[in-house]
């Protein structure tokens, strides 16, 4: 849909405003705007607007079609409609937004439902005799679908890849009963994280929309990450015959120090994306560091509690 927009309609791509591209799938001989459909979707989308600006004033600036330039003065005396390409073979239907930093989360919102309605239009517009398509582009539609197919990479890449990080933990340690350690300081690493970040967002700063997914995924990386410098060395001592409490000193003494290291590391490469000036890229860094620190936390407590905690489970005697 954008190179649509910078082939037939260039003075529109430096505006800030969202665009709902409506053509033909083939060759209208009459042209775009003359066919029915083009005249039920515009009027469609005119109504919703009508609703979202209703449900949310003070966001949309104006919306207006080629249409609306007909039926207008400059119409009326023949100007050249802007909204019409010139082929005739496709129209615009403009949305202006006024997008206040306050406010991003409920533009998102609003722009999602305008996409879903676009989208069960492209499907109805597909039916139809003389077949059209609709799609939507603009400064919002694309962050939105960037933000979308980012999180379902993040999501998919993290189905795929911890269930082999944990077998290759499992094989390392060589204990199933071993794994609750990684899976618990998961757990409580994210949770705490996000329980932390729920108040910064709701009171304190504009949270980006990817810190969330920056924050799991580095949680799943770091929890499996130092829960396998601790087990394996609490394994290699333990099958050097050392007791329980023998071992968890040892793997504190040796593997906390790469562990404490590792995190440190991270946190001061993350706290200095809080130097960049764009808020989003900074709340992205302070969720990094501050699940860094957390992970390393969790393993350095949780881990060793829980083994100390439970000998007849975890001790050395039963591995």
């Amino acid at each position: 849909a954008f190179q649509a927009v910078e082939r037939d309609f260039p003075a529109m791509v430096n505006q800030d405003v969202e665009l709902v591209l409506l053509q033909c799938a083939k060759t209208c001989p009459k042209g775009v705007a003359e066919e029915g459909f083009a005249h039920k979707a515009v009027e469609r989308l005119r109504h919703l607007c009508e609703h979202l600006n209703s449900g949310h004033p003070r966001v949309m600036k104006n919306w207006t079609d080629h249409f609306q330039y007909e039926a207008s003065a400059a119409g009326q005396f023949g100007a050249p409609s802007p909204f019409l390409s010139a082929s005739r073979q496709m129209l615009l239907f403009q949305i202006t937004w006024t997008v206040e930093k306050k406010r991003q989360n409920e533009v998102l919102d609003m722009l999602a439902e305008i996409s879903a309605a676009v989208e069960g239009l492209n499907q109805e517009g597909l039916g139809e005799a003389m077949p059209m398509s609709l799609s939507m582009t603009g400064p919002l539609a694309l962050f939105s679908g960037t933000l979308a197919s980012t999180k379902q990479d993040i999501a998919q890449k993290d189905v795929i890849v911890v269930p082999f990080a944990m077998l290759v933990l499992a094989w390392r340690v060589r204990s199933i009963r071993l794994l609750l350690a990684p899976l618990l300081c998961l757990g409580c690493s994210l949770l705490t994280g996000l329980a932390l970040f729920l108040p910064l967002a709701t009171y304190v700063v504009d949270i980006s929309p990817l810190a969330p997914s920056t924050m799991a995924f580095l949680s799943v990386a770091l929890s499996i990450d130092y829960s396998l410098f601790m087990l394996t060395r609490y394994v290699e001592e333990a099958t050097r015959g050392l007791s329980t409490e023998e071992a968890l000193r040892s793997t504190m003494r040796h593997s906390g120090h790469v562990v404490v290291i590792s995190s440190s590391v991270l946190v001061v490469c993350y706290m200095g994306v809080l130097c960049y000036p764009s808020g989003a890229i900074s709340t992205i860094g302070m969720g990094a560091a501050l699940v860094s620190i957390l992970s390393a936390g969790t393993n350095l407590t949780l881990t060793p509690c829980l083994i100390a905690a439970f000998p007849g489970c975890f001790g050395t005697g039963a591995l």
